[in-house]
């Protein structure tokens, strides 16, 4: 989602536009920037962008994206995402229409299938040996898997990304993008050193508050402040993306819920009244948007200012809400936060069964700095914390994966170093590694391993 030119700058530029393909985009950012303002001439502009060819796509792509963002008619976003898809020029004319439909489906819940259609896109772009559209797209495909639980997947497709956009010189707002996800992904893997060493090189205070392709950095720094015990440091970095969105027309908690990291950071400050409030609005949005996995993070949030027994029963509906859902880390995290309410309330037998559970999940996925709370959580109850495993598929680096999925998919190593710019004796190095974690001695049996992870 990139920032949009101002209403006024796109009346100018309709006035005397080139013909064809440039009138038409003109013509859509100007109908989505007055939709967004309440500007009556809006439906009307965007009415007249409904053509032929490639630009119907279009419009019902960034239709689909902008009804997500202003949490709108998730049936209709759904709906037209769907349609602009299928007529199957996105991908070949315009890649950011084919990012808008996807995005949608993504906020709309539908994160399976976007997962989907962001690997058969990056797989197209790998196979046309194009770097730049590889780059972007695997930035989009890590922050769906990311927000999955797939993180070693996505660590994978960010190094990947980042390497191909510096090799390619393309745009600062890939950098920004894929640096931003990537340090959020290194936070959940307890990697907060290299996540902070990532943020520090984004320079964020010399940047544009206003810059949406910074929320990500700016997210993962606002995280690690308040890792670091920091509140109001944290607090001004997801007011500041609570507010450049909110001027944008964007509400959407799944795609950035910084209202309930906003809350979080005024609940540690001893603001608990401004907390609920913010807390609440989210809620209020997710509600009204109707995706699962948003409704359930602004619950979890919410009771974990709340506390008590109000806040066990949200932990509760959160649960049963996530239950349904593939949003793997928002389960693993909620379960674990379920069972450190359960400890205060002195339930501890079934706190460290729920916190069990919630490490074994947390384990499975990577996600270590969950489970490294699972397990603080745990010795709070007097059970001994779960032992950090050194073998097995949570211990592969992200480099190590992405050889390992490729060596099973019967790709040679030479294939392997080609698709991924490496040479074949890293490949090599890379498989001996992937052997012994897994604890296997053929390529014959990867397949097999990597079949069970989630």
């Amino acid at each position: 989602m990139s920032t949009r030119p101002p209403v006024d700058y796109l009346r100018r530029a309709l006035a005397e536009p080139p013909d064809g393909e440039e009138r038409f985009n003109v013509l859509l950012e100007l109908g989505l920037a007055e939709r967004r303002t309440g500007a009556p001439e809006a439906v009307g502009r965007l009415e007249a962008g409904l053509h032929g060819g490639g630009g119907s796509a279009q419009l019902l792509a960034a239709l689909a994206v902008d009804e997500a963002v202003r949490c709108g008619s998730r049936e209709r976003a759904t709906r037209r995402a769907r349609q602009a898809l299928a007529m199957g020029v996105l991908q070949d004319e315009e890649a950011i229409g084919y990012q808008h439909a996807v995005n949608a489906l993504f906020m709309a819940g539908e994160s399976e299938e976007a997962c989907a259609a962001y690997e058969q896109a990056a797989q197209r772009a790998r196979l046309q040996g194009d770097p730049f559209a590889l780059s972007n797209l695997l930035g989009f495909l890590a922050y769906v898997r990311l927000r999955l639980g797939r993180l070693l997947d996505a660590e994978a497709d960010l190094r990947e990304g980042l390497e191909l956009s510096r090799a390619a010189a393309t745009a600062s707002t890939a950098f920004q993008w894929h640096t931003g996800t990537l340090a959020e992904v290194l936070i959940e893997r307890g990697e907060l050193a290299e996540a902070g060493a990532l943020v520090e090189s984004a320079r964020l205070d010399e940047q544009p508050a206003d810059n949406m392709q910074l929320f990500f950095l700016r997210g993962a720094r606002g995280r690690l402040h308040l890792l670091a015990h920091e509140p109001e440091q944290a607090l001004a970095d997801f007011k500041t993306i609570v507010d450049v969105a909110a001027a944008g027309g964007a509400f959407n908690p799944v795609w950035v819920p910084a209202r309930s990291l906003a809350g979080i950071s005024l609940h540690h400050l001893g603001r608990a009244a401004e907390a609920r409030t913010l807390i609440n609005e989210e809620l209020d949005f997710a509600r009204g948007w109707g995706a699962p996995v948003g409704i359930a993070v602004s619950l979890r949030t919410l009771a974990l200012v709340t506390g008590g027994a109000d806040g066990l029963a949200m932990l509760e509906e959160a649960l049963d809400m996530l239950e349904p859902t593939t949003a793997r880390l928002e389960h693993a995290r909620t379960i674990v936060e379920y069972g450190g309410a359960l400890r205060r309330s002195k339930q501890r037998i079934e706190a460290r069964e729920r916190l069990r559970e919630g490490a074994e999940l947390a384990h499975r996925l990577g996600a270590l700095a969950v489970a490294a709370q699972a397990n603080d959580e745990l010795a709070a109850t007097g059970a001994r914390p779960r032992k950090v495993v050194q073998t097995g598929l949570a211990t592969l680096t992200a480099s190590e994966r992405r050889v390992a999925q490729l060596a099973a998919g019967d790709m040679s190593n030479k294939d392997i170093a080609q698709a991924l710019f490496v040479t074949v004796k890293t490949v090599e190095v890379h498989l001996s590694s992937v052997y012994r974690k897994l604890e296997i001695s053929s390529r014959r049996q990867l397949a097999s391993t990597l079949a069970g992870d989630l």
